[in-house]
């Protein structure tokens, strides 16, 4: 007989019920989950975006 081994959601670690390979016990936690992977995968292209973004914006304004 086969055990199964105790899964948790990645995005909120609740308890998962239902298919053994399961990963989100929502799609709302599957898109944050992404979301916030997304965001600290890229956080220095962001921060260079907004960066120059910053100086574009004073620049117009003066």
């Amino acid at each position: 007989m086969m055990t199964r081994k105790q899964k948790y959601c990645l995005a909120c670690e609740q308890e998962l019920k239902g298919r053994n390979d399961k990963k989100f016990c929502d799609p709302h936690c599957k898109i944050a989950y992404h979301y916030r992977k997304m965001q600290e995968d890229n956080f220095s292209f962001y921060a260079r975006v907004a960066k120059q973004l910053k100086i574009n914006r004073r620049l117009l304004k003066s």
